[in-house]
């Protein structure tokens, strides 16, 4: 698949860097995922980073109105 990095900030595609509940990498696509980072204000107190994930098959049809957010860490 697809992947991006922005060193320490984002990332496109691919698994999650840290685990997820409600994430299944044979179901699931990342859309984006925010790292913890004190720069941007994304950083969180238990470290975890912000996942929007969105199931393949809706991703196939175009459905982003499903996409959902989760908490990788």
């Amino acid at each position: 698949g697809f992947v991006l990095a922005i060193v320490g900030v984002a990332s496109i595609g691919g698994i999650p860097s840290r685990p997820a509940a409600g994430f299944d990498p044979e179901r699931d696509a990342t859309m984006l995922e925010l790292l913890p980072n004190a720069l941007l204000g994304l950083a969180r107190r238990d470290g975890a980073s912000i996942i929007l994930a969105l199931r393949k098959a809706d991703l196939a049809t175009g459905e982003f109105s499903k996409i959902r957010a989760l908490a990788g860490g």
